[in-house]
């Protein structure tokens, strides 16, 4: 129902308008969410994670090496989300990489 609004409300405006609009609307964008899905928080932990995991002798007890090889895909994956927010994003979205990647 809103996305019929919307769309209907898009359909009304002059293309020069409708093309600022999709600038400046998050929803238009494949980033819009990614602060509230990849905050600094989770970030930090993965990468603390994963420094730990690393810093811990090979045949010690408490390494997990699934811990350390899902924090290593998650990073990768992560920094590779904010690398082509950068490039390919909104500037909202380079504004939450370039927060993202300063942290």
């Amino acid at each position: 129902e809103y996305e019929a609004k919307r769309q209907q409300q898009q359909q009304q405006q002059p293309p020069a308008a409708a093309a600022a609009e999709a600038q400046i609307n998050p929803e238009t964008s494949p980033f819009g969410g990614i602060s509230a899905t990849l905050g600094y928080e989770s970030f930090y932990m993965t990468q603390s994670i994963f420094a730990a995991q690393t810093d811990l002798p090979q045949r010690a007890n408490e390494k997990d090496w699934d811990l350390l090889h899902a924090s290593a895909e998650f990073l990768r994956e992560a920094l590779g989300v904010v690398e082509l927010a950068c490039k390919a994003g909104n500037e909202s979205d380079k504004k939450t990489a370039n927060r993202l990647a300063r942290k």
